[in-house]
């Protein structure tokens, strides 16, 4: 399910190949994938490269990439709530 919303957030900011974005536009040098914006292309690289995941549950110490991710987490599997 977590990796289905990185897929989801990730693809958004992806761009698909027109003749309006320049071919050097924020190109993610490990895999090929094109943003349009830097921080479309940071995020993607700390996801799917850098396996950056900040956030861990206290309880079952599942880990996500952002606080909203693990909010969602919490309060479907635990029901804590914000």
């Amino acid at each position: 399910m977590a990796s289905d919303l990185y897929a989801l957030n990730d693809s958004f900011h992806e761009v698909e190949l027109q003749d309006t974005v320049p071919q050097s536009t924020n190109l993610c040098d490990a895999c090929g994938k094109r943003y349009i914006t830097k921080h479309g292309l940071k995020r993607h690289i700390q996801i799917r490269h850098e396996k950056n995941t900040n956030m861990k549950c206290h309880i079952c110490q599942a880990v996500f990439t952002e606080k909203g991710h693990l909010q969602g987490h919490a309060n479907a599997h635990h029901g804590i709530r914000p």
